[in-house]
C-alpha cells in the first residue's frame, strides 16, 4: 500500500521509470527526474534486516558505478510494511552514507524528510504578516521561498542587508 502511494508521489514529482535489468534484478523500481536517481524497495522486515539493507546498497552502488550512473545524486527508499524495525536501526542505516544514501520508509510521512520531494505534506504555511519586525525585503524573501517552485540566488549584499536586519530587530534578546 505504502509503495503505491510513494509511487504516486514521485510520479507527482515528474519522476519516470526506468527500465534497467542490473538494478530490476535486485527486486527495485527505479525512479528518475532529470538529475535525481530514486531506487525503490519494498518488503516486509521479517524476511529483511539492517544487514541486508546495507548489502542491498553496497551491490547497488557496484551496479550504479559499472553503469555510469550518478552516485551521488542517487537515493535508496526502502519500504518497510513491518512496523518491527527498530528506530535506532532506521537511524543508523540512514546516516551510514557509506555505500549510498537511504531512507527506510515505514509510514508515508517518512517521505516528509526526502528534501527533493514537492510533497504536499512537508509544506509549511507561513503567515509573513503575523511575524513582528519584519521588513518588506525579507517578506519577499520569505514568499519566494514558500511559493517559488526556483528560487534564484541571493548576492552576498543582500543576504547582508538581511542578517544586519535581523539582528538590529532582534535587539536586546540577541545572545551572542
Amino acid at each position: 500500500m505504502i509503495v503505491r502511494k510513494i509511487d504516486s508521489i514521485l510520479r507527482e514529482n515528474k519522476f519516470k521509470i526506468v527500465e534497467e535489468k542490473k538494478i530490476k534484478s535486485l527486486d527495485l523500481i527505479y525512479y528518475k527526474n532529470n538529475h535525481i536517481n530514486v531506487f525503490l524497495g519494498n518488503q516486509d522486515y521479517s524476511t529483511i534486516g539492517f544487514e541486508e539493507i546495507n548489502n542491498l546498497a553496497y551491490h547497488l552502488r557496484e551496479v550504479l558505478i559499472d553503469s555510469d550512473i550518478n552516485l551521488y545524486n542517487s537515493y535508496l527508499i526502502y519500504c518497510i510494511d513491518n512496523g518491527g524495525i527498530k528506530e535506532e536501526e532506521i537511524i543508523l542505516l540512514e546516516r551510514n552514507s557509506k555505500y549510498l544514501r537511504k531512507y527506510i520508509i515505514r509510514q508515508i510521512e517518512d517521505m516528509d524528510r526526502l528534501f527533493f520531494l514537492n510533497n504536499a505534506s512537508n509544506k509549511v504555511d507561513i503567515d509573513i504578516n503575523k511575524i513582528p519586525k519584519i521588513n518588506e525585503d525579507m517578506k519577499q524573501i520569505i514568499n519566494k521561498m514558500v511559493y517559488d517552485e526556483k528560487i534564484s540566488k541571493l548576492d552576498s549584499k543582500k543576504i547582508d542587508l538581511i542578517v544586519n536586519n535581523i539582528l538590529e530587530n532582534l535587539g536586546d534578546n540577541y545572545e551572542n
